[in-house]
């Protein structure tokens, strides 16, 4: 079990981590895929915004936070002091600049845009076919660079794996 739970968390590289993994479960006779979200990673990326831990003095905590082996819980209070002193942010000094780019599509087509875009090297060495979720990866630069991208097997895609649900429609019209 410590296997596998090291292998859930770990990250892709020092540059591109998972923000949710995807995992098989069955709904309604169906093969379903549900997302998860990978806290260790998302701290990861709050970290890279700027977020402070309390313990950044400890070189073995600042390495085991670096590679993901931690506990997320650990970090909740630093966590909230982070989202606490973004949400009163009142100047521009305080603001952290942000650039963002998506890609959503079948694996093939995001890692060929990945190696356009020159991002590729970052996940290219432990970024798997079958790891399936969703990534980012950190650029450079300022101000900071962030790919998220869909990382999903073409399968995914076929017309006989996406299930149809049922929507709901309000008519606002007067009748």
């Amino acid at each position: 079990m410590k296997r596998k739970q090291a292998e859930l968390n770990a990250a892709v590289s020092s540059e591109c981590f998972r923000l949710l993994r995807l995992t098989q479960e069955v709904q309604s006779d169906a093969k379903v895929l549900k997302a998860v979200v990978d806290e260790v990673d998302v701290l990861r990326l709050y970290r890279v915004l700027g977020m402070t831990v309390s313990n950044e003095d400890d070189q073995v905590a600042k390495y085991n936070f670096e590679f993901g082996q931690f506990q997320p819980s650990d970090y909740d209070a630093d966590f909230s002091r982070f989202v606490r002193d973004k949400l009163k942010a009142t100047n521009e000094d305080d603001e952290h600049q942000l650039q963002v780019a998506c890609l959503f599509g079948k694996q093939l087509d995001v890692k060929e845009e990945l190696v356009r875009m020159g991002y590729w090297r970052k996940c290219e060495e432990g970024l798997f076919f079958h790891n399936q979720g969703v990534f980012f990866i950190i650029g450079e630069g300022s101000p900071t660079q962030l790919v998220v991208f869909a990382w999903l097997d073409a399968s995914l895609f076929e017309p006989e794996v996406i299930r149809s649900t049922q929507r709901m429609y309000s008519d606002s019209s007067p009748r």
